[in-house]
Order: C-alpha cells, then sequence, then structure tokens
C-alpha cells in the first residue's frame, strides 16, 4: 500500500495525534503516521491492538479521503411521534423516574412503543435530561401554622383535667428521615426533596 505524507501533511496529523482526545481518531492517526516512519501494517496492527484489516482500512481511507475520524453514528428516528414525545416529557417533569427500565414500561404502557433501556436513555439525554439527585432542603417552617398550633395547646391546656396529660412526640427518627436519591430530572430544573 502507497502512502506518502507531504512536509505539510505530517506535521499537521503529528499535532493533531498529540491534542487528539478521541481515541478512535488518535489510533487512525497514529497508524497513518508509523506506516509512513516505515512501520508494517501487521506491527501497527500489534501495537494498536487492531487487526491488519482495520489498519489497512485507515490507510485506504486516508489514500482516499484524507479521512482521519471515524464517521458519525446516525441512530435511528425516534420511535415516539412529536406529540407523543411532548407528552412524555411533559409527565417525565411531573413524575421522576429512578430507572430508565420504569420510563420505558411506562412508554410501552401509554403508548404501545418498545424501547431498550439505551434507546431510551438516549432519548432522555437527547430532550435535555440528566440522572441527578434532587436537592435535599429541610422542610419550609409555616409560621400560621404554627402560630394556630401554639393557640390550640393554650386551649387544651387550659381545659385539661386532672388525671389527664399532654404528650409530644417526634414525627420521624433522625434514622429514617428521607435520602435523596438520583433521578431523570430536566437539566437546569431544581427538584427538592
Amino acid at each position: 500500500m502507497r502512502l506518502l505524507l507531504d512536509k505539510n501533511e505530517k506535521p499537521e496529523l503529528e499535532t493533531r495525534l498529540k491534542k487528539s482526545k478521541d481515541l478512535s481518531e488518535w489510533k487512525r492517526i497514529f497508524a497513518i503516521i508509523g506506516y509512513d516512519d516505515g512501520q508494517s501494517i501487521e506491527k501497527l496492527a500489534d501495537l494498536l491492538r487492531l487487526s491488519t484489516y482495520t489498519v489497512k482500512n485507515y490507510l485506504r481511507d486516508y489514500n482516499s479521503k484524507k479521512k482521519v475520524r471515524n464517521d458519525l453514528r446516525g441512530g435511528s428516528q425516534s420511535k415516539l411521534t412529536a406529540e407523543e414525545s411532548e407528552k412524555l416529557e411533559k409527565h417525565l417533569v411531573e413524575r421522576t423516574y429512578l430507572k430508565v427500565k420504569n420510563i420505558v414500561a411506562y412508554v410501552k404502557g401509554q403508548f404501545n412503543k418498545k424501547y431498550s433501556r439505551s434507546g431510551m436513555t438516549a432519548w432522555l439525554q437527547s430532550k435535555g435530561f440528566t440522572f441527578k439527585r434532587p436537592k435535599h432542603i429541610p422542610g419550609k417552617l409555616n409560621p400560621q401554622a404554627q402560630a394556630n398550633f401554639i393557640e390550640e395547646n393554650k386551649k387544651l391546656k387550659e381545659t385539661l383535667g386532672v388525671h389527664e396529660e399532654i404528650y409530644f412526640m417526634d414525627t420521624g427518627h433522625p434514622e429514617y428521615q428521607s435520602k435523596a436519591v438520583y433521578g431523570w430530572i430536566k437539566k437546569g430544573e431544581c427538584k427538592t426533596l
């Protein structure tokens, strides 16, 4: 296979190799530069842990199209119509799901459309949902309810019999307080617990 890099191509590829964060792009460029430096296809395949067929394809692609990146994956069309997508988005804003499989089950039951977990995860991400925790905040106090309670408590004490007592109990043991867990929440939206 013939591959000759001109004096401008090689430095550009070497710079791109150093800066690349995409492993597939890095492997392609490494194979191109290595082959140009005189390495055999077999040696490059061994170094990159690829098949010789793949390395040959990388070199052919560069020779014919100057290709150094893999093609983007297009994916498939959404199974949901625009109207169904809108309804699902609205539902997911109102209700937080902890697991994708439960969203898949909801879509199957509601719209009779079957999604895989990875397919639904991709749909969620494309619609701006992310897997995060709700913000854990203490319960908000209601000053009016507190004033009402104090007033009722005073009245209760005044009407208390000789052998009657008032007991106060805590509504929840600290060990059993709610804990925030991850769920599918729209980016930019702050759900609270």
